[in-house]
């Protein structure tokens, strides 16, 4: 076996288990720090490369690409092809920077981090070299609360939030294994006290799952649009969407917490489109990109 898959193998399997035990880890001492990688798979670019990259002039943005839980930079590319980061470095002359990061310490922790990272880029960031961030799944609530802690000069300039299947109110799956812990807790026997140990074994960021950002108001910098993409499974006429698959969603995340309520968003609804796929889509990149200004001058539209 080539020591790049060995590599990439290693690198899935700790993000995996790390999304599951990542808060003890960091205590361990054995967490991992937050990268940035220019491919997915690539070694770390530390930010004085990143800055050097953006300092020659060749790019018209940085985009910060923000995986989800048990992800990393690896899940952004299946089977090795064409992400969204390299389409919208064809097409829109955007330098893809992909996180790595410890994805099941708590939201907010991650959000601190992920703050603390992107003050390192704010030396090259101006009006002429805007900056974007995608981010899939739970990575959109800690993109999104990043935004929403940080007075720092990168808010500002941030011009794009592209959220892909993002539980802006939680995700039903997280929220029925806290009511089924809460609901082993009340039986008090010594099986259901067992199996409650169990579920209190996942990670913090999987706890924090169950309301996402709906009890946080979050405020996103006026100059930035906001692209939301919302799957859906099967296959049914527009807008009519029956309550049992607005419920089932892209089978991890509902409709409606997808869809959000973020001021002066732009949702798309992509339907026979799961959880996953939704970082593969074409026809989600291509919408990306129709909607993604091709100069880096852009306002919010009112």
């Amino acid at each position: 076996m080539p020591p790049k898959k060995i590599r990439d193998i290693a690198t899935r399997a700790l993000s995996i288990f790390g999304g599951a035990a990542g808060s003890k880890m960091d205590a361990a001492g054995i967490g991992r720090p937050v990268s940035a990688h220019a491919y997915p798979g690539g070694p770390p670019w530390p930010a004085e490369r990143i800055l050097a990259q953006l300092d020659a002039g060749s790019f018209r943005g940085c985009t910060v690409h923000v995986h989800g839980l048990m992800g990393d930079d690896l899940t952004w590319r299946k089977d090795d092809r064409e992400d969204l980061g390299g389409h919208l470095q064809q097409h829109r002359g955007e330098l893809p920077v992909y996180l790595r990061y410890n994805s099941g310490l708590d939201l907010h922790s991650n959000a601190r981090r992920l703050d603390a990272w992107m003050r390192e880029l704010e030396p090259a960031l101006d009006a002429n070299l805007p900056l974007s961030v995608v981010c899939h799944s739970m990575g959109g609530l800690i993109g999104l609360l990043a935004i929403n802690r940080a007075h720092a000069p990168w808010t500002q300039q941030l011009r794009r939030l592209v959220l892909l299947g993002v539980p802006q109110h939680g995700a039903p799956l997280a929220r029925a294994a806290s009511r089924t812990e809460s609901l082993l807790e009340e039986l008090d026997t010594g099986w259901s006290k067992t199996v409650a140990v169990l579920f209190q074994l996942r990670g913090e960021s999987i706890t924090d799952l169950a309301n996402g950002v709906r009890d946080t108001p979050i405020v996103v910098p006026p100059r930035a649009r906001v692209f939301v993409a919302a799957g859906l499974l099967g296959d049914a006429p527009k807008p009519e969407v029956g309550a049992v698959r607005k419920l089932l969603g892209d089978a991890l995340v509902d409709l409606d917490s997808a869809s959000g309520s973020l001021d002066h968003a732009h949702l798309e609804v992509f339907e026979r489109t799961g959880h996953q796929q939704l970082m593969y889509s074409r026809a989600v990149w291509n919408a990306v990109t129709e909607w993604w200004p091709a100069s880096s001058s852009v306002e919010r539209p009112r």
